[in-house]
């Protein structure tokens, strides 16, 4: 769905196709809001409650109105600029419908690519945190026996092959995430503080 930045972008101009419908259907949802609600609506949009009243007197209502309405009371954008009388449910591919009609084709292209971003950098820091967790039944002792030093060296089966493959489509950003989650983990000291002392006479070698 469109963020506050997004819809804080579109024109305040009047969408509706039919004013009557429009105001009818934008006073009846605004009277059964819930307070919460009508807070959220006002701040993705960047309204005041003059806005909203003003649709539901005129029924003159903009693209900047009705997506946040849509989208918080997820109902059809089309249902309150009165062109289908079906309530139905909003959805993304109905909002882009509506702003690709009102042209607003470079404000979707700026949203497909905010999303990207947003994808992307959410799968980096899931992929994080699950490298950084330790397994709490693991036992902790300065008497147990040192750890044999882990092998560079990749052998020929298909999971070391597998693990090299991965290991060569690292992006900078994946390496710097794994190094500092490395960091985290060897402050648990044991064989990580062993493996993280090495790396690092490795860097200054």
């Amino acid at each position: 769905m469109f963020t506050s930045e997004i819809i804080k972008k579109l024109k305040q101009v009047n969408i509706s196709a039919d004013a009557e419908k429009s105001r009818a259907r934008i006073a009846g949802l605004w009277k059964n809001t819930p307070k919460q609600k009508r807070t959220e609506i006002l701040s993705l949009a960047g309204v005041s409650l003059a806005t909203v009243q003003r649709a539901y007197k005129t029924g003159n209502i903009s693209a900047k109105l009705v997506v946040p309405l849509a989208q918080v009371l997820n109902v059809n954008p089309f249902f309150l600029t009165g062109e289908t009388d079906s309530v139905d449910e909003c959805n993304d591919d109905l909002l882009r419908e509506l702003l690709e009609q009102h042209k607003y084709t470079k404000l979707l292209r700026e949203y497909s690519s905010t999303e990207r971003s947003r994808v992307r950098r959410e799968k980096r820091e899931t992929a994080a945190r699950e490298y950084e967790v330790i397994d709490p039944s693991a036992p902790e002792s300065s008497d147990a026996p040192v750890a044999a030093e882990p092998s560079i060296a990749l052998g020929e089966d298909a999971a070391d092959l597998d693990a090299l493959d991965l290991a060569n489509s690292l992006s900078e950003e994946d390496m710097v995430l794994l190094l500092k989650a490395a960091l985290l983990r060897a402050k648990m000291g044991g064989i990580h503080a062993d493996i993280v002392r090495r790396l690092r006479l490795l860097l200054l070698s």
